[in-house]
């Protein structure tokens, strides 16, 4: 089996931060998701367009000067499998460091 999709959404810092300030029930503004994920402009515009590209944000754009993203229901779904595999490798992590 390869993995393709995997390592470009879950090896991706930025992608898998934009992610986490997202939730299903707000949308966000471009602007409030720059001041909470640490990532370069350019780093974070692509991790929104990959995270729209599969399906786990959606784009509302209001106007062209308002664009807002929101986590969508398989974007909640990647996110806590995504928390749960990051508690397993840091658990394996703790038991190695004993």
């Amino acid at each position: 089996m390869e993995f393709t999709a995997l390592p470009e959404v879950l090896g991706r810092k930025a992608l898998l931060e934009a992610l986490s300030v997202l939730d299903q029930e707000e949308p966000l503004r471009y602007g409030t998701i720059e001041d909470r994920v640490n990532s370069s402009t350019d780093t974070l515009a692509r991790a929104l367009q990959i995270l729209s590209e599969y399906d786990l944000i959606i784009r509302l754009e209001i106007n062209p000067r308002k664009v807002e993203y929101q986590r969508t229901e398989r974007g909640d779904r990647v996110f806590k499998e995504a928390k749960k595999l990051e508690g397993i490798l840091l658990e394996n992590k703790t038991d190695r460091d004993k």
